[in-house]
């Protein structure tokens, strides 16, 4: 998807797609009830001038088991909710679970996580009622393993999240400060351990290596360097 930046997309029902979404620029809204279903076949990848946004009861999905990369790959925005449309239900995120190994794709063995939100991505969850309605990390049905493994190096305006299925170290964020800022997170009982279990500290900050593939977030990249060359950071 490339829209202009103030142009947005809105989809109901099913919405299935056989090899893998890019969303390049504007914004795509999953609405309320609406399942993303999106193919395996490459890295699903928000470009940093790209906006996802689920709406209550919206799942974002990888259609059929996926053995390698980043389910999703957050370069740009996440939104749950908005200001204007605030969570009312829980949205998800059901994702593939990880117990990759170079056996299954060894080029690509660094990045067999469930998700990864990049330094330069934000996840923002706007919910009516933070306790009842949230953004939801789960274990997709078809997953051909039991635990996800989320790397969240970017941005969390988190009020509102719950976490099943994650496998021991399995939320791996920069540093212990990163949690105090969140609000009303929840923890579900099929995770491999208890809460602090779950969590690694000092995740990446290096940025992921596009796929080939895909030139317009690659070109996107370029140019975010570039400016902040010139602005001398």
């Amino acid at each position: 998807m490339s829209k202009a930046a103030d142009a947005s997309v809105e989809f109901l029902g099913r919405i299935q797609c056989d090899d893998w979404l890019e969303i390049n620029t504007g914004t795509m809204i999953a609405g309320p009830g609406c399942i993303l279903a999106m193919g395996n076949r490459h890295q699903n990848i928000i470009a940093p001038k790209g906006t996802l946004v689920l709406m209550s009861g919206a799942t974002f999905t990888i259609k059929d088991g996926k053995l390698f990369d980043y389910d999703l790959d957050v370069f740009g925005k996440v939104l749950a909710g908005t200001p204007e449309r605030p969570l009312t239900t829980d949205a998800y995120f059901a994702l593939n679970g990880r117990g990759k190994t170079k056996e299954y794709h060894p080029a690509a063995s660094g990045s067999n996580r469930s998700l990864k939100l990049e330094p330069i991505g934000a996840i923002t969850v706007t919910s009516a009622d933070p306790a009842k309605a949230r953004l939801v990390f789960k274990l997709a049905e078809h997953s051909k393993f039991r635990q996800i493994d989320l790397q969240l190096a970017g941005t969390m305006d988190f009020n509102g999240v719950l976490f099943e299925d994650v496998a021991q170290g399995g939320i791996q964020v920069r540093d212990a400060e990163v949690r105090k800022g969140w609000k009303n997170v929840f923890f579900g009982e099929r995770n491999a351990g208890k809460p602090d279990e779950l969590f690694a500290l000092g995740v990446g900050t290096k940025l992921n290596q596009a796929h080939d593939e895909q030139k317009a977030a690659v070109q996107q990249l370029k140019e975010l360097a570039e400016e902040a060359a010139k602005a001398g950071k």
